[in-house]
Parts: C-alpha cells; structure tokens; sequence
C-alpha cells in the first residue's frame, strides 16, 4: 500500500491556522460581551445618584385610556425623568417619561395606556437620570409601587 499523508510542515501550518482563526472568532465574540457589559453597568444609578433620587408616589389615577399620576421629588438631586411600568392582570408595559423634577418639586402627569389594553390595576415608578454623555441611568432600587384606584 503506497498511502501517504500530509507533510508535517503542512500539518504544522495548518494547525496554526485553525488556532489563529479560532482565537479571532472567540476575540469578536467576547469584546462585543464586554461592549454589552459596559453599556449595561454605565446605565445604573451610582450608590450617590441613587441616594439622591427619592420620590413618593400619592395616587394612581385611571381615566379612559390614560392614567394620572402625582409623583413628588423628595430628594436632593434633580430628576430627569420616569420609566413607568403599568400593569393589568398578568400583562405589563412599560414607558419613559421625560420631564426635569427639581428637589421638592411635586405634580401630576398622564401616561397613555394605549398599548396596555385595559386601565392598569398598578403601577410601577422608577426615577432616572440623564449622566454625562446622554446615557439614561434608570434608579431600580428606588422603585415606587403604586394602586391604581379604579
């Protein structure tokens, strides 16, 4: 039998190839991971913006097909806006709300419930803030849960 193989030359050069491609593809795959990482960690509140962005929530109104809320900022910095999540039975959606509350500010503002389907039966406030750079860094500890009478 005359079988013969690849030369070990080749095999070597072959080998280092598959490595080189193989450690480029897990590289694009992990640096987009770490981009992921990055913009998800910048996007939260810091322990101090989270210790300055309190509010309270007084009432959840509904009314046909939008919902009226009073909301007070009871905190030292200045908020920049909300992200409301409302919900009916089992069915939620959420919202952004953009509108500059100074501290002890206090007012009403409606939200549509168009997508919700129904009048929310809760809803759920979260304070956020604008940082440098326009990145919107949501509070989520300093969630208000509300009623909504009906």
């Amino acid at each position: 039998m005359n079988k013969r193989g690849i030369s070990p030359l080749i095999a070597t050069v072959l080998l280092i190839g598959f490595v080189i491609v193989l450690g480029a593809l897990l590289w694009i795959f992990l640096s987009g991971q770490v981009i992921q990482f990055q913009e998800k960690e910048a996007a939260k509140c810091s322990v101090t913006d989270a210790a300055n962005t309190k509010i309270s929530v007084s009432s959840c109104t509904p009314d046909v097909d939008i919902i009226t809320l009073m909301v007070s900022n009871q905190g030292q910095g200045t908020i920049d806006g909300f992200r409301i999540r409302m919900f009916a039975g089992d069915t939620g959606v959420s919202v952004m709300q953009a509108d500059t509350f100074e501290p002890g500010d206090s007012r009403e503002f409606g939200v549509r419930t168009d997508e919700l389907g129904s009048l929310p039966d809760k809803a759920e406030v979260f304070p956020f803030i604008i940082k440098e750079g326009g990145s919107v860094a949501v509070c989520d500890d300093n969630k208000i849960e509300v009623s909504c009478d009906k």
